[in-house]
């Protein structure tokens, strides 16, 4: 028996790398919580490989408190929104790694999310070992709060002119909410003035065949909707009359 030599040849292919998703979740919620972080693990049995990761959006969608309407954000929202998030490789890793990703906004870039508004964004990390890819989703949820409202001046001058009604507007009652509209003002403090004894009055007047006339007295209630029937009637010489409100 005559030994023979045989020669094997064994040729690799790429193995792409394995992704485990630790933690891929984020919670944002205006007011309190405005920051999160995970992090997820690859694997790559090719021990020369050294993947690098990457990320971009998939996807960025608003929905209103009902959570099925949609609303457009502005682009000036979305590139503050989309910026929030980022990745960090671990500078250990070799065939096998970690990605940590966080996610961050200041207050002021979510302010405009009324009460249970959410926005949903997707970011698509991707680790690539130059032949061959795998991908993981993360999920990043901001949901919105009620602002409270603030008032720019608490007090309003109703005409700086002597011996004239003063009809109101809406833009009289000036105040700061980004996420909401004036729904109602009370009347905090009835009106004063220079002339001290003679101040005048507030009055809802309801315009129509009676034109009704109604004193408004101090902690009433107006709605946004009839501050246009509320009217000043000076009192003889009053002079620069205010009074104080809140919202």
């Amino acid at each position: 028996i005559t030994p023979q030599t045989f020669e094997v040849n064994i040729t690799g292919t790429n193995d792409v790398p394995i992704i485990t998703a630790s933690d891929v979740i984020g919670v944002i919620t205006e007011g309190s919580v405005l920051a999160d972080s995970g992090a997820i693990t690859f694997a790559d049995v090719d021990l020369t490989d050294r993947p690098q990761a990457s990320y971009a959006v998939k996807s960025l969608v608003a929905l209103q408190a009902d959570g099925t309407t949609s609303f457009t954000l502005t682009p000036e929202q979305s590139t503050q929104i989309k910026a929030g998030f980022s990745i960090q490789q671990d500078s250990l890793s070799t065939n096998n790694g970690m990605v940590n990703w966080a996610y961050a906004i200041p207050e002021l870039h979510i302010d405009f999310l009324a009460v249970g508004e959410r926005v949903t964004l997707l970011e698509t990390i991707t680790v690539a070992d130059g032949s061959g890819t795998a991908t993981q989703d993360v999920t990043i949820t901001i949901t919105g709060t009620d602002d409270l409202p603030i008032v720019e001046d608490s007090s309003v001058t109703a005409l700086p002119i002597t011996g004239f009604e003063y009809q109101f507007s809406v833009q009289d009652f000036k105040f700061i909410d980004p996420d909401s509209t004036l729904q109602k003002i009370r009347i905090t403090e009835l009106p004063k003035a220079s002339t001290v004894d003679k101040p005048g009055i507030l009055v809802i007047r309801n315009v129509g065949s009676d034109n009704q006339v109604v004193e408004v007295v101090r902690n009433q209630e107006i709605l946004s909707s009839d501050i246009p029937k509320l009217f000043y009637i000076p009192n003889d010489d009053t002079e620069e009359p205010y009074f104080r409100f809140s919202v």
